[in-house]
């Protein structure tokens, strides 16, 4: 899967690594492994600001939301358009990192040395340009 011959980049992605079968891993077999963890409060910051653009929803008050996914962030602020206040909302959510935190760990153990981290501090980026994620117009939904 690491063809240099062509064009083609193969993504493959995995929940969890213990079900994947080892010859997967061997070196040569793909160019490159990456962890994509919970999303980084800088990131966590932008999902917000994205769905609560998206939603209608006031962030003056942030309840928190250390440790949740990018869905969880985007359910936090549908669930606040119909019930008001991000706090309000947030009594209806479970983050999985509560409910299976042993287990993300677990990953995080493996991902140190084996996998290349899939979100790195701002103050690393080597590159002069910095995307920007604006949110979708109405229209495109």
């Amino acid at each position: 899967m690491s063809d240099h011959k062509t064009k083609v980049f193969t993504v493959c992605t995995a929940n969890n690594v213990k079900s994947v079968p080892a010859e997967f891993f061997r070196a040569g077999r793909f160019d490159a492994t990456f962890f994509v963890d919970l999303p980084t409060p800088e990131e966590q910051r932008t999902i917000l600001d994205l769905h609560a653009a998206k939603y209608g929803v006031s962030i003056d008050t942030v309840p928190n939301i250390t440790n949740w996914t990018g869905a969880e962030i985007e359910t936090l602020c549908r669930l606040a358009s119909i019930f008001g206040t991000l706090e309000e909302a947030a009594r209806y959510i479970v983050p999985i990192y509560q409910s299976r935190g042993k287990e993300i760990e677990e990953l995080r153990t493996y991902a140190k040395g084996n996998c290349v981290p899939a979100s790195i501090p701002q103050s690393n980026v080597k590159t002069p340009i910095a995307r920007k994620i604006r949110p979708s117009s109405p229209s495109q939904n």
